[in-house]
């Protein structure tokens, strides 16, 4: 016959395996809707980009219809060197006066 004592001692270790048990469905949980959510974010984000894409096709399709010639596509960032060469040689030529970004300075020139 086991003593109270003992008794004791065995229900105790029962609650802490109960708790440890406890805790770790939680854990389970806990992470599985994290990952969920993760899920769900990684899914928007591959929407926004497939988004902004189209957009930009969208928008490239219209300048195409336009007939914009690249010097003035340049402030897209998709024009072609020599394009960006041409509007130089324009402005130079005085046909119009603004100011670009340069590439590698960062500075603003003429």
């Amino acid at each position: 016959m086991a003593t109270a004592n003992e008794n004791r001692r065995v229900s105790n270790s029962l609650v802490l395996i109960r708790e440890v048990t406890w805790f770790r469905v939680i854990l389970a949980l806990f992470s599985f809707v994290s990952f969920l959510t993760r899920r769900r974010q990684a899914k928007k984000k591959k929407k926004k980009k497939k988004k902004k894409r189209k957009r930009k096709e969208r928008k490239a399709e219209m300048e195409m219809e336009k007939g914009l010639s690249g010097w003035q596509r340049r402030g897209r960032g998709e024009a072609s060197r020599a394009e960006r060469r041409e509007g130089r040689e324009k402005r130079l030529m005085g046909c119009y006066c603004y100011y670009i970004q340069d590439r590698r300075t960062g500075r603003r020139r003429r």
